[in-house]
């Protein structure tokens, strides 16, 4: 019997079909189903991002409750005090909460009950042979990363990008305000997305006109590695980063990170070397992008014990 899976405060657009759902199908050893938000189910995914329809639907159950029309079991499903198994993920530089949940997925170092899950994963679709998902969606970015050349590298046959460089933000950070002011010392910086009121259905087709990315991680923690470093590499530019790569998941020598530096003088020096030297610039966007692949053997492992201790699995 499959087991049921509902989602709860995550972004926008998030779908649990590429990666969730095969990954805690391979923990269970059989398929696991998405069901509604409000339902009754074996696991509760939950992570950090506010979700108002949730927040509506579970007043107009209280309410429904008050008046007297709505069981309290349902009322209790709703708000997840009857799920089995609670794990909660963020894609947010937080830190795991010590209780509300029986096992976390975080950035932070796998230890206990918490295993390191940085956001990056998600870009690879996992397979799982009795799971059949939808195809990825990859509207955002435009263009699906492949794992085998993040890992592997990549050969470069075009020719080098003539525009400097792209940035594609959301929100208004001094830190990226002044990497993109500094940067302009050495060629025009593009901006677009919604800080700038330029918005782009999807970065690959633009982004690929460029040699560079700035692609600095919205907030610095050890370890906190977000898709931005690997998206930037999957559209061909060579991501211009800042971050603390504590576990070392990105190839220092596809990048270049400003925490490397000593000032943001040397960091633009070093950006103005690699953009007037063609062949320097070519053999940086071949190199792979990942120093090794999402440990997901490990994460299934994890899961499938969580699984066993609530007795939704077999210790069989």
């Amino acid at each position: 019997m499959a087991l049921s899976v509902r989602c709860v405060g995550f972004w926008e657009g998030f779908s649990a079909h590429e990666f969730f759902l095969p990954v805690l199908s391979l923990a269970a050893g059989e398929e696991c189903v998405l069901v509604p938000s409000t339902e009754k189910a074996d696991i509760t995914l939950s992570s950090v991002f506010r979700n108002e329809s949730r927040k509506a639907t579970l007043r107009r159950l209280a309410l429904k409750y008050l008046l007297g029309i709505e069981s309290p079991e349902r009322l209790a499903d709703s708000v997840g005090e009857r799920s089995a198994l609670r794990v909660w993920f963020t894609g947010e530089n937080v830190r795991p909460p010590l209780e509300g949940a029986d096992v976390t997925l975080s950035f932070d170092r796998t230890e206990g009950n918490n295993f390191r899950v940085p956001l990056w994963w998600l870009l690879f679709p996992i397979e799982h042979e009795t799971f059949r998902g939808p195809l990825p969606d990859v509207s955002r970015l435009g263009i699906e990363p492949k794992l085998s050349d993040a890992l592997k590298g990549r050969p470069v046959t075009q020719a080098a990008p003539r525009k400097f460089a792209v940035g594609f933000f959301s929100n208004r950070e001094p830190h990226r305000a002044r990497l993109v002011e500094a940067l302009a010392a050495v060629g025009q910086v593009d901006v677009y997305g919604s800080m700038s009121g330029r918005r782009v259905a999807s970065k690959y087709p633009m982004a690929s006109e460029y040699a560079f990315m700035v692609c600095p991680e919205n907030d610095l923690y050890p370890g906190y590695v977000t898709e931005k470093a690997v998206e930037a590499w999957a559209c061909g530019a060579i991501p211009l980063y800042f971050g603390l790569d504590r576990f070392g998941d990105l190839n220092p020598e596809a990048l270049i990170n400003a925490d490397d530096f000593s000032s943001r003088e040397k960091f633009v020096e070093r950006v103005s070397t690699v953009w007037s030297d063609p062949a320097l610039m070519a053999d940086m966007r071949a190199k792979p992008i990942l120093k090794s692949a999402p440990d997901i053997s490990g994460l299934v492992g994890f899961l499938r014990t969580a699984l066993k201790a609530k007795g939704l699995i077999s210790e069989e």
